[in-house]
């Protein structure tokens, strides 16, 4: 059934009148300003038709595909692999804030980069993605992160707090749900009428996270609904932000990345190394560039470790095992 864009309307008018009336949390206001800032301007309807190009044949949710000079000079994201559990299943709010759900912000920032760019990702676009330091923004300065001038390193204290994270209350938690139905409402010739889309999952995961590093930036383990406010300023706020302003100093000369979508592969990345799973512990380690599966005799725990050439014969395995990927 097709709900007619008047009907629509009248929903979203509704919403706003009921959550202005049950939430007095600061920055509302600011949200349904941001949606119709992105519906008018026409941003967030780019950036959804981009996500899945960009998308396309990536495993972000794994935390794999990570360019291998980030997992080796992105602070943050070495911090957060260190200390956020291996991802399995994604779900906003789990048991726990895992690594491949945090590396979703990092899709999003080639989403939104190739938006503003108006073409297929190269090499120096990684490395401003990667390396020019929006992440760290977004993560610790969230809304504010085109004002803010300085941002804290990242610690194993902020990511403990982020990987055990939960609502603090149902109010906190049904106020971030009706603002995703607010913006579904608002944003509907975009997101159709159903729940869920792959990209709406993903979506709704990155606002997690975001709301995730909103509490643990304030020393807390738990997200209220002010966090939840936050978590979707800083998301608007980004989408009709033109990202490619933010730039990684020191550009090495290479040649390796010089066609990203075209030899040299899949999303501008290099050639998959392969996987490693331990029979005993289970556990999934992804090669590095120069590594081989004989560089390793066993894993950790002692247990011997099986080869899989791709992720896809690794989730076969995992599959066969019965655990969930």
């Amino acid at each position: 059934m097709i709900v007619p864009p008047e009907i629509m309307e009248w929903q979203r008018e509704d919403m706003i009148d009921e959550i202005l009336a049950d939430y007095e949390v600061e920055g509302i206001e600011d949200i349904i300003h941001e949606l119709d800032l992105v519906k008018s301007n026409g941003s967030y309807e780019k950036m959804a038709n981009n996500f899945g190009i960009v998308n396309k044949r990536r495993n972000y949710i794994m935390g794999c595909f990570l360019p291998s000079f980030a997992r080796k000079e992105n602070s943050l994201i070495k911090m957060a692999s260190e200390n956020l559990k291996n991802p399995i299943i994604p779900r906003p709010f789990g048991d726990t804030i895992r690594y491949g759900e945090f590396c979703l912000l990092y899709l999003y920032l080639e989403v939104i980069y190739s938006m503003y760019s108006e073409r297929k990702l190269n090499y120096g676009d990684l490395r401003n993605i990667y390396l020019g330091g929006l992440d760290f923004r977004l993560v610790f300065a969230l809304e504010n992160f085109g004002c803010v001038l300085q941002t804290p390193e990242p610690t194993p204290d902020f990511f403990q707090r982020l990987r055990k994270m939960h609502f603090v209350d149902k109010q906190s938690e049904k106020l971030f749900i009706k603002i995703s139905m607010l913006k579904r409402a608002t944003l509907h010739n975009v997101l159709g009428y159903f729940f869920f889309s792959s990209f709406q999952l993903s979506e709704m995961i990155l606002l997690s996270v975001l709301a995730g590093c909103s509490a643990a930036g304030d020393n807390r383990d738990k997200v209220n609904a002010y966090d939840g406010v936050r978590a979707n300023l800083a998301y608007l706020k980004l989408v009709r932000t033109d990202i490619t302003q933010y730039n990684a100093s020191g550009m090495p000369e290479t040649e390796v990345y010089d066609d990203l979508n075209g030899e040299n592969g899949c999303a501008g990345l290099e050639k998959e190394k392969g996987y490693l799973l331990c029979e005993r512990c289970m556990g999934v380690y992804h090669l590095e560039p120069g590594e081989s599966p004989e560089d390793f005799e066993t894993c950790r725990c002692g247990g011997k470790l099986m080869y899989f050439e791709n992720f896809f014969e690794l989730e076969n395995e995992l599959l066969h095992q019965k655990i969930d990927i």
